[in-house]
């Protein structure tokens, strides 16, 4: 199984890079992970801005990758369900690869949402990308711990 975060670029000091040096590190001892970087749109209207960020994430997801949508209106699991969530997905896909994506400022456009075999969300609140990519690189991380009987996660 190979899992990539496609995520908005950061900045190299940011709270999202520090996370992303912290445990995907970590993450590699369990799963082959890393992060594809994209650049959001910066110009024109909220509609058009995620138009054109659609059209970077279909470039750069193939037919056969198992893509996992982050958006606030996705489904809520706790950790466990999370960790049950990727194994299916492994059980059922596990030559293709598996996408994380979170949005740009204006979120993801409805053909990605479409495009998307799962959609989930991080919490209730609303997180701007960088927080998002900082909490997700932690869960990830948490739930191949966990599944690997490491004692990072206390019930």
């Amino acid at each position: 199984m190979k899992i990539r975060l496609l995520v908005p670029e950061v900045k190299k000091n940011s709270m999202a890079a520090m996370s992303l040096d912290r445990y995907l590190p970590r993450t590699l001892k369990y799963v082959n992970i890393d992060t594809v970087y994209f650049k959001p749109e910066k110009n024109g209207d909220p509609s058009f801005k995620k138009n054109k960020d659609e059209e970077k994430f279909f470039r750069l997801i193939s037919d056969q990758a198992y893509l996992i949508a982050l958006d606030e209106k996705g489904t809520s699991l706790n950790t466990k369900q999370f960790l049950k969530q990727v194994e299916d997905i492994y059980l059922k896909a596990s030559s293709a690869t598996i996408f994380f994506l979170i949005g740009g400022p204006y979120g993801l456009g409805d053909k990605i949402k479409a495009r998307a075999d799962v959609t989930i969300k991080l919490s209730d609140l609303t997180f701007n990308s960088e927080v998002a990519t900082a909490v997700l690189a932690e869960q990830i991380y948490r739930i191949f711990s966990l599944k690997n009987g490491h004692p990072y996660h206390n019930e």
